[in-house]
């Protein structure tokens, strides 16, 4: 019989088969020594090793690994929201079959996390935006079990588009040019006006605003032009060790000055060895930063009506703005350190499909 053994002591054991996508079944001590009685033994197992997969068959934790194999390829952190969000609906919904989820049951499992969160990270109730994008996680499973032919049609899409249409979000935003200029004359700290001139006219993300020191920087004689070299650079550690911030991507990008950016820093100082926090030096580790601005950031947003202004808004107007003013995609995706694939994905709705220069944005 296929999956009885026996070990050297002379016990048998009997080995359940193995289910697709499922981890190998522990094998079972039969508790005998006798051949015949071992083999009743095994088939009574087998028996009801087979009951138990009948009636777990075609439930979404039986499917879900399969999900998973058929999405291995998916960055690690989507793979870990995915097996997040799908494993609270199995416990939330009692790991219902996939042909019976439907409209119903996905309300109630919306309302649940509503009230109680459904215990994804914390207990605190789930935002509507929140929800929206745990619904797009399950109609993505439920579309791909559509195309296997494990069911008819995905409920998911009986809701509406209403219910899986995501709001815009920040990495989609991008300032105006009178907003630009409102939130550039409003009053505010020097390091906050720095930030602004920084991801408004070179697009420079957060952590390489924070490791931005003087080294970057090259400004002509005549004060008309200039360039900053995102690189990487050597930073001391609060423990005093050595280490280096590198700069994303393979290589240094020079980014060409901005005449507003150029006056900005004759004002401001060549300060060292940062530009941000020149007092605060020194890192607290290699991977965390050494200052966070996030808060007086959204704070200045908010007197001039931007109440979520944040780092990478500033860096997507820059972004936008370009294409909007012409450049090609592979200019945008050199000035700002991105693949063109991303780069086209942002901006090549704002394109005006014809060549300029940075001058006048």
């Amino acid at each position: 019989m296929k999956g009885l053994y026996a070990k050297q002591n002379g016990y048998w054991y009997f080995q359940p088969p193995k289910q697709r996508g499922e981890p190998r079944p522990k094998a079972i001590a039969l508790g005998t020594r006798d051949e015949l009685d071992a083999i009743t033994l095994a088939r009574s197992q087998a028996d009801r090793h087979a009951a138990v997969v009948a009636e777990t068959a075609g439930t979404l934790r039986e499917i879900l690994p399969r999900y998973c194999e058929a999405k291995d390829e998916d960055a690690k952190k989507t793979k870990q929201v995915r097996k997040q969000v799908l494993g609270s609906f199995a416990e939330l919904m009692g790991n219902p079959r996939l042909a019976d989820i439907d409209g119903k049951m996905l309300k109630e499992w919306r309302r649940k996390l509503r009230q109680t969160g459904g215990g994804l990270a914390t207990d605190k109730p789930v935002s509507p935006s929140t929800l929206t994008s745990y619904l797009i996680v399950l109609k993505a499973m439920l579309n791909w079990a559509v195309e296997q032919g494990l069911i008819r049609s995905n409920p998911v899409r009986e809701l509406g588009k209403g219910h899986t249409t995501v709001r815009v979000t920040r990495s989609q935003r991008f300032i105006e040019r009178d907003k630009r200029d409102e939130l550039l004359a409003e009053p505010c700290r020097d390091y906050i006006g720095l930030i602004l001139h920084l991801g408004f006219f070179a697009g420079l993300r957060d952590g390489e605003m924070l490791a931005c020191n003087p080294d970057w920087i090259w400004i002509a004689d005549d004060g008309k032009s200039g360039s900053l070299t995102v690189q990487d650079t050597k930073i001391k550690l609060i423990d005093g060790s050595v280490s280096w911030w590198r700069a994303k991507g393979k290589r240094a990008r020079v980014i060409p000055l901005d005449p507003r950016l150029i006056a900005f820093l004759k004002n401001y100082g060549m300060r060292r060895p940062f530009f941000i926090a020149p007092d605060k030096p020194q890192w607290p580790t290699g991977d965390t930063k050494r200052f966070d601005a996030k808060k007086a950031l959204k704070n200045h947003g908010i007197k001039c009506g931007v109440p979520d202004l944040a780092f990478h808004i500033l860096r997507h107007s820059f972004g936008t703005h370009l294409s909007m003013a012409g450049l090609q995609m592979n200019q945008i995706a050199a000035l700002l350190g991105d693949t063109i694939g991303v780069t086209e994905r942002h901006y090549i709705g704002f394109s005006q499909a014809k060549a300029s220069s940075l001058k006048g944005l």
